[in-house]
């Protein structure tokens, strides 16, 4: 597709590159849809750039939409918004998902719902239960905070937090996972 008009998913925009010079970008984002047999067409409805984060209102923690206008990129995103689906559309409790996009192949190990308890032994993860699809979330992924642990042993800079205003402390828990601070497990 070539187009002169504006468009809300392309603009100009200018910044700085790598070594602080002065650079003139163009940003454009595509939206496709993918089918169960991996071929993308251009979507109908394109998504358009974004100038700010969206965040989710319930949540302010989960990021829902990030913005798009950064003049310099080293590389490109691709993000993925959809639901994982066990193969042969039967459903199963554990299973492989892909991405693949060119070269590069991303896939993850999915389950479904499994819980978690004490038992003599230690602690013990029932069966994943069967699944039709799993959503692609953080939400649904490794991760998150152990309230339980935080509530018995506090953290290591709970002490200061009256001396704090306005600075939230809890994201330096050890018992948060910093690389998704809202999965679960």
């Amino acid at each position: 597709m070539v187009t002169t008009e504006p468009s809300p998913c392309a603009r100009q925009s200018s910044g700085f590159g790598a070594q602080g010079e002065y650079i003139l970008s163009v940003l454009v984002k595509r939206t496709y849809r993918l089918d169960s047999a991996g071929i993308r067409a251009l979507a109908t409805e394109q998504v358009p750039l974004l100038e700010d984060a969206v965040l989710d209102p319930d949540d302010p923690a989960i990021l829902i939409d990030d913005l798009d206008l950064y003049p310099w990129k080293p590389l490109t995103d691709v993000v993925l918004k959809g639901h994982a689906y066990p193969e042969q559309q039967r459903p199963s409790g554990r299973f492989m998902s892909a991405l693949a996009v060119g070269p590069i192949n991303k896939r993850l190990a999915v389950s479904g719902p499994r819980a978690c308890q004490l038992s003599s032994r230690g602690v013990a993860f029932s069966a994943a239960e069967k699944v039709e699809k799993v959503p692609l979330s953080y939400t649904k992924a490794y991760g998150g905070r152990d309230a339980s642990a935080e509530a018995k042993h506090g953290t290591p800079l709970g002490e200061l937090q009256p001396y704090l205003e306005g600075i939230d402390l809890s994201a330096a828990s050890p018992y948060l996972y910093p690389r998704n601070p809202v999965g679960t497990g």
